[in-house]
């Protein structure tokens, strides 16, 4: 969003804040919202099921409405924000995993409570307020409104409580350490093995092999958001072995482009395929910078971390602690150096069991029930 296009939204936009804002909060509304995904997904998912049971008299609606970069997708949303505005207005609460511009332009009624339940675990990149001031941080004009007005937000352990509350300009006791809802997946064995058989229906290419996941973040922001691909798939197969097959999910929303996949061996899986579920499979993740490692550290197998851009990734995102200090597994700057660290499978240094309860507090398979009986009781 350019300074003149946040200008005009928020002109526009001002006039139907005042308007909305003679209508009444409805005691039994709950806005479900995320410019993310066009699904209900993870978090909010979880709770929305969980509020279904417990509280059938509430009313939730839902707004998921992801953002384009072309004029006519930027005109649609524009008209698509007065909606959310009015929704956030009328709302008893407003649950997020993102940010969401109709909450952040405005302040809410003081009857409405905002809760960020943010869509990654723990505390990894830097994200939120924390990246202000760097190259791929939130700058003009997000600087000025971006995770505004949040009565909350939850987290996963009291360990990061320090990084919500400077990624979300919230005070530390307003951040609640209660655990990620949508991890409540990897303590429900029914569930897990549902899941499990239906990813193996899906590949069946996999039955009999040691299954090697390639899940990386993306790298830019915005409409430069994009998922590099720095392997030789058929040479980096072909030196593991007949026994390994490589899977490789793209991060969502930025699909990977010039993946070799002739090779039977490789499988590049869609973009929004549900990534825990193929955990379920997974012998070993490989990855570089993503949060990903938190959800997967619950299942307490070894990872790989794959930094061939370490350095340039530093200095346009940051971390929250030294990269090679923090990760549980180690690290390979390279594809030679990537092969040899997955032949040695030697990863009893790391102590992936620490690392999850390090970031977890409660490891139980209650994040949403907790969350409830927080916000809802």
């Amino acid at each position: 969003m350019t300074d003149l296009e946040y200008f005009l939204t928020r002109q526009f936009l001002r006039i139907f804040y005042f308007l909305f804002k003679i209508f009444p909060v409805q005691k039994n509304k709950v806005l479900f919202a995320t410019p993310r995904n066009d699904v209900l997904q993870g978090n909010l998912h979880a709770i929305y099921r969980q509020l279904k049971k417990d509280r059938p008299e509430l009313r939730s609606v839902f707004l998921l409405d992801t953002y384009g970069y072309s004029l006519a997708a930027k005109i649609g949303y524009l008209f698509k924000l007065v909606g959310g505005l009015y929704h956030v207005q009328t709302s008893s609460y407003v649950i997020l995993d993102n940010a969401y511009l109709p909450v952040h332009l405005f302040p809410h009624k003081e009857e409405t409570t905002v809760i960020q339940t943010w869509h990654a675990c723990g505390a990894f990149k830097k994200f939120g307020r924390s990246t202000m001031g760097l190259p791929h941080g939130i700058k003009s004009p997000e600087i000025h409104f971006l995770h505004r007005y949040y009565d909350y937000a939850i987290a996963t352990s009291q360990h990061v409580v320090d990084a919500y509350s400077e990624a979300f300009g919230l005070p530390h006791n307003k951040v609640i350490p209660i655990g990620a809802p949508r991890t409540d997946f990897f303590f429900d064995q029914e569930a897990m093995e549902k899941q499990r058989q239906k990813v193996k229906r899906d590949f069946p290419q996999i039955e009999g092999k040691k299954i090697l996941l390639y899940a990386p973040t993306f790298r830019g922001r915005g409409k430069e958001k994009h998922s590099r691909f720095p392997l030789n798939t058929r040479q980096f197969v072909k030196s593991l072995g007949e026994e390994y097959l490589l899977m490789i999910k793209p991060h969502p929303h930025t699909p990977m482009t010039g993946v070799d996949t002739s090779e039977e061996r490789v499988v590049l899986v869609a973009d929004d395929y549900p990534l825990n579920a193929l955990f379920t499979v997974v012998d070993l993740l490989i990855t570089d910078y993503s949060s990903v490692i938190f959800e997967y550290a619950l299942l307490g197998k070894p990872m790989v971390f794959y930094a061939y851009d370490l350095k340039e990734y530093e200095a346009n995102s940051a971390f929250y602690q030294d990269y090679a200090a923090f990760v549980p597994g180690p690290v390979a700057g390279n594809q030679k150096e990537l092969v040899e660290t997955i032949k040695g499978e030697d990863f009893k240094a790391y102590d992936v069991e620490a690392f999850a309860k390090k970031y977890f507090d409660q490891r139980d398979g209650h994040a949403t029930r907790r969350f409830i009986h927080y916000f809802f009781s």
